[in-house]
């Protein structure tokens, strides 16, 4: 009698070692799909946050952004203080929509010749985006912001 209780005891035992262990290795992988089927399966955009957004324009046409691009003002470009340069952002104003790529650094502003990002605002877009999403002449937004992915089509995750 002393055995099967020993024998039922330790049975238990590894019977919650196991469920435990298959517990912790199973744990958060139900909403990923395998390795090798991830770049397979399009994941929806992640909401990034809404931010306040500003423009600008004709000062920096043509002038090289720290991504080496040349920056064009009717471009759907952004920049962005941290994001990867080529990380392609959905923005919502209202009821328009638009896909911008970031270019560039910033928000910058300048205080006695001095060059420093700007803590108030988020995003810098270009002058055809904040056109196209109809808040230029306001000049900033409140918008809410996906982030799609890189430009050349892979997720950030």
């Amino acid at each position: 009698m002393r055995v099967l209780k020993r024998i039922g005891i330790w049975a238990s035992l590894a019977v919650v070692g196991f469920l435990v262990l298959m517990g912790m290795l199973m744990c958060g992988r139900e909403s990923e799909p395998p390795r090798g089927l991830r770049n397979l399966v399009p994941r929806p955009p992640r909401l990034a946050e809404q931010m306040i957004v500003s423009w600008y324009g004709d000062p920096f046409h043509g002038r090289r952004t720290a991504s080496g691009r040349v920056f064009n003002k009717h471009d759907f470009t952004a920049a962005h203080r941290e994001l990867k340069f080529g990380t392609r952002l959905k923005l919502r104003y209202q009821d328009r929509e638009v896909v911008v790529t970031i270019t560039d650094r910033g928000p910058y502003r300048v205080w006695k010749g001095v060059r420093y990002f700007n803590g108030e605002r988020d995003l810098d877009v270009s002058e055809a985006v904040a056109t196209a999403l109809g808040f230029k002449q306001r000049g900033l937004a409140v918008v809410d912001v996906w982030i799609l992915g890189a430009e050349d089509g892979s997720s950030d995750d």
